[in-house]
């Protein structure tokens, strides 16, 4: 024979399930609460890559213009270190 004491009624069920509904509530709650955190900090990150990319580029210009000069002026250099006709042949 069945014992009262042990059978689920209707109104058990329904309170189950509400206490349920609002644990799972906040559980979603959280996860919204970390997945905005998690963007936010995304962003932050590709904020900063994209900054060291543009410094990088900068830096890189400034490397090229500066090998650019050196060159330029070992040209000029070895022009002025060789003549292209002594002063003793004139």
């Amino acid at each position: 024979m069945a014992d009262n004491n042990n059978l689920v009624t209707k109104d058990y069920l329904d309170k189950r399930l509400a206490r349920v509904e609002g644990e799972m509530a906040g559980i979603k709650g959280e996860m919204v609460k970390m997945k905005d955190e998690i963007v936010e900090m995304k962003d932050e990150i590709m904020g900063e890559l994209k900054d060291m990319r543009e410094e990088f580029s900068v830096h890189q210009f400034s490397h090229q213009r500066i090998n650019d000069s050196l060159e330029e002026h070992e040209t000029r250099l070895a022009f002025l270190e060789h003549p292209a006709s002594s002063p003793s042949t004139l």
